[in-house]
């Protein structure tokens, strides 16, 4: 019956969400490290060498989410915080590679149409298609996250 298909579903969405926890917690520990995020947040345990406090802060973030809304609500609103981004670092390829056409880069991706990149913009737009499909309160919820966080990001940038 429909109790007997509701635990494979939880287990697939549990797993799914821990996943994005852990490149979530990570994603902070870079931006901490790079002082986009106040330092302590890139402090990583002596012994097991992992990021302690980013993964202690993710975690935490994640269970106010499920106390506010449930796992699922967790899952729409860290799949949403992906597809962003994703968006967003698709957009700044193609922001940098307009800007600084001349600048050496490690790698360079193939294909333009002028001086576009190809793969950046199909990416960029496969994430709006993505956000698009996702639960519209788990997409406001996160925008209105990203939006609070960029005053932090800005203010923090100036600090260092």
């Amino acid at each position: 019956g429909v109790q007997t298909c509701a635990l494979p579903i939880l287990f697939a969405t549990a797993s799914t969400v821990l996943i994005i926890l852990v490149a979530v917690s990570r994603l902070l520990y870079g931006m901490a490290s790079d002082h986009s995020l106040p330092g302590l947040i890139s402090k990583v345990h002596s012994k097991a060498k992992t990021p302690f406090v980013s993964i202690a802060v993710t975690s935490v973030i994640a269970m106010l989410f499920v106390f506010l809304g449930g796992l699922r609500h967790v899952a729409f609103v860290t799949t949403f915080a992906i597809f962003a981004l994703f968006f967003m670092v698709n957009i700044a390829v193609i922001a940098m590679r307009l800007s600084k056409p001349k600048q050496e880069r490690i790698f360079r991706i193939p294909g333009n149409i002028g001086k576009v990149p190809i793969i950046p913009f199909i990416g960029a737009a496969a994430s709006i298609f993505m956000i698009t499909r996702i639960d519209f309160g788990a997409a406001v919820f996160g925008s209105i996250a990203i939006l609070l966080g960029l005053p932090v990001y800005y203010v923090l940038k100036r600090i260092k």
